[in-house]
């Protein structure tokens, strides 16, 4: 179980607790977004992040990876705790156009995070982009990710029930599991075996 939690309150220690008090629970998100860079830069923001840590607990990190001071700002939340495992969510936000300046930035910031091992990155959230996306926008996105990280580090998701502005549930994963030209053990990796690992299912 993946929980949402405020790790700017202070008693977020006695939250988690509580939290922890169901033997399902595997991390906690905060949606950064636009705060990202202040958040990460806060000292019980930062202190906070550790007793996840502490407690082998994953932290689900929601912004933009066009943004460059917040990733920044994260790599040094991962050089002062290096056992903290992060997953970025929706890819960071991919730019729609692999053509544009601001995929180069989100290119670049990926490949500064991809230098973390304890870093994943999981791909969803595609409609809220592009309601008219295409197999081959994800397949770009997808194909940059594995390039620049190991198989091992990436994950495809669903963003439910929000997917259903573009296609149902059964359609986005049979997009997944069908139709990017993804081998039978690369597809089981990026739907199943990596979540499982990262998320320790």
């Amino acid at each position: 179980m993946l929980r949402g939690g405020d790790l700017c309150a202070k008693n977020f220690p006695a939250v988690l607790s509580k939290l922890q008090t169901h033997s399902s629970l595997v991390g906690v998100r905060h949606i950064l977004d636009d705060d990202a860079q202040g958040l990460l830069t806060t000292k019980r923001f930062q202190q906070h992040l550790a007793l996840l840590a502490k407690h082998g607990l994953s932290f689900d990190a929601q912004f933009s990876l066009q943004d460059i001071s917040a990733t920044q700002a994260l790599c040094k939340v991962l050089e002062n705790t290096p056992e903290l495992r992060i997953i970025i969510n929706h890819g960071g936000w991919p730019p729609t156009s692999n053509t544009s300046a601001a995929w180069q930035v989100w290119q670049q910031n990926l490949t500064l995070l991809a230098q973390y091992p304890q870093v994943a990155i999981k791909l969803s959230d595609w409609e809220m982009q592009n309601r008219t996306y295409s197999r081959n926008d994800i397949q770009r996105v997808l194909v940059t990710c594995l390039e620049t990280m190991a198989q091992s580090r990436v994950m495809l998701a669903s963003n439910f029930p929000l997917n259903t502005f573009s296609c149902s549930y059964a359609e986005l994963w049979r997009t997944y599991t069908a139709q990017l030209g993804l081998s039978d053990s690369t597809s089981e990796l990026l739907v199943h075996k990596n979540s499982a690992f990262w998320y320790q299912f």
